[in-house]
């Protein structure tokens, strides 16, 4: 069965915005309506399969720099997010962006190549703040404990910072670059500062990347990410749970555009999301991880230069919120 979705694909650094119609077909008996299961498109995953994923992050973007491009779009850029990383988002990509038998071309379509800011080591990874930029449910929580047992001091969650925004109404988009105001980005740099925090995760800073990037540009972001079909099934039964809760409220609009949980605008925010965050994050910044899907520590700790041996013998903090913990605002 052939079913279209439109997604509004806006994006910051865009010059327009696009309606994208992407065509996804489902498996014969799929009820109308139902949600199509992501799958790694099947050249791509061939030519990837048998690849360890490991990364040499201590050499990978001085190497990376000397390609052919300077580590640009034609320079074989960010080598460590493979085809099955994306793997939950691929189906929701165009013909035109998508291309199974050309990973490095599909990278340069989806991703941001950026490589201003690209970490030259562990030892220069391991000082640099973290943020999570993967909604919720999709193992957040895990990460908000995994990121405290290493020392980062992680603030899941952070209600304040709806109080930061709120305290003064210049702290807004004004300018045609959408670039924020020199007081906001100071402002985010003070809010950590206090906090004596060097990562955060979850709702709400999690969708506001773009601000993060301008406040802290050698961030490093972790996506942590989850197959759709999947991810709407937990979120529908979490965020059906405390619906008046002003604090709740306010992150379900912000990323949701609706209040409740919602059959077409979840997995329509749930897409834009992870599409803009690909398309604006420098990838050498960017790391997609599946904690669900059994990811921990061995993907982790390399790419914010961490050793094995800070956390050994102690286990990947695999974090199931249940309604009863969420915070009520």
């Amino acid at each position: 069965m052939q079913c279209t979705i439109l997604l509004l694909a806006a994006s910051n650094r865009a010059e327009h915005t696009e309606l994208t119609s992407v065509s996804v077909t489902t498996a014969r008996g799929t009820p109308p309506g139902a949600l199509p299961s992501s799958r790694p498109h099947g050249h791509l995953r061939a030519a990837h399969e048998a690849t360890p994923q490991q990364h040499d992050w201590s050499t990978a973007e001085s190497e990376m720099e000397r390609q052919p491009g300077g580590g640009g779009r034609n320079g074989g850029v960010c080598p460590h997010i493979r085809p099955d990383d994306l793997a939950f988002i691929s189906p929701f990509y165009g013909a035109h962006e998508w291309f199974d038998n050309d990973w490095e071309k599909t990278k340069a379509m989806i991703l941001n190549p950026d490589i201003t800011h690209c970490p030259d080591g562990s030892a220069n990874r391991s000082q640099r703040k973290v943020f999570g930029l993967g909604l919720s449910k999709t193992g957040t929580t895990s990460l908000h404990a995994a990121l405290n047992i290493l020392g980062y001091r992680d603030m899941e969650g952070q209600p304040g910072f709806w109080d930061l925004l709120d305290a003064d109404d210049s702290l807004v988009f004004h300018d045609p670059d959408m670039r924020q105001t020199p007081g906001l980005v100071s402002r985010l740099q003070a809010f950590f500062k206090d906090k004596n925090s060097r990562a955060a995760t979850d709702f709400p800073l999690s969708i506001f990347f773009d601000e993060l990037l301008q406040a802290f540009p050698t961030a490093l972001f972790v996506m942590t990410t989850r197959e759709l079909k999947s991810w709407y099934g937990s979120a529908k039964k979490q965020m059906s749970q405390d619906a008046h809760a002003p604090y709740n409220i306010r992150n379900r609009f912000a990323a949701y555009h609706t209040g409740k949980a919602d059959h077409h605008m979840f997995p329509k925010a749930f897409v834009q999301h992870y599409k803009n965050v690909l398309r604006n994050v420098p990838c050498c910044q960017l790391l997609p991880m599946d904690i669900v899907g059994g990811q921990s520590w061995e993907t982790l700790l390399p790419f914010i230069g961490h050793a094995t041996e800070e956390v050994e013998g102690v286990d990947f903090p695999l974090r199931r919120v249940t309604p009863k913990k969420m915070k009520k605002g």
